[in-house]
């Protein structure tokens, strides 16, 4: 009787397709953890503006921008964000918003963007983060865990 030295190709073709299964999976984390990191730099600039807008709101007494046309912030000189924009759809000073515009390299293609929602309630200013709508902003999946509010449109003080 005689003793098998090596693997059959069965063995191997299986042992292969494990790995690759293995590989692509690793290969889909990896990519949505970059993704989120470079998102989370987005939100970083978003409330780097944020805070000015905070400032603003402490020295004139407790108000925002009234109905402020989307005006551009900046141009940040970054690879993952090419526009930061601001802009305001309430008539009583009481919400106003921030939106970055992702970069082409990201792949997103029209769902490009990421927000930030500033909203009075009563002497305060809360910053929320996440979508004006479904349509235009990243998908949920890649936002952070605390940046995950659909429809700011709708939420209380930013229309009117």
């Amino acid at each position: 009787m005689r003793r098998q030295k090596g693997f059959t190709v069965i063995e191997l073709m299986v042992t292969l397709t494990i790995l690759s299964v293995i590989v692509s999976i690793a290969v889909s984390t990896y990519n949505k953890y970059t993704m989120r990191a470079r998102i989370v730099e987005a939100v970083g600039l978003l409330k780097f503006y944020a805070a000015t807008y905070e400032e603003y709101f402490s020295l004139n007494n407790n108000t925002l921008p009234i109905l402020m046309t989307e005006i551009m912030l900046a141009a940040p000189n970054t690879k993952n964000v090419s526009q930061i924009w601001a802009g305001s759809s309430s008539s009583q000073g009481t919400g106003m918003y921030l939106y970055a515009i992702l970069s082409s390299n990201l792949n997103f293609g029209t769902n490009n963007r990421i927000m930030l929602g500033l909203v009075k309630s009563g002497n305060t200013l809360t910053v929320v983060c996440g979508q004006w709508q479904t349509t235009l902003y990243v998908p949920l999946q890649y936002l952070p865990p605390n940046c995950n509010t659909t429809g700011l449109a709708g939420y209380p003080g930013m229309v009117n």
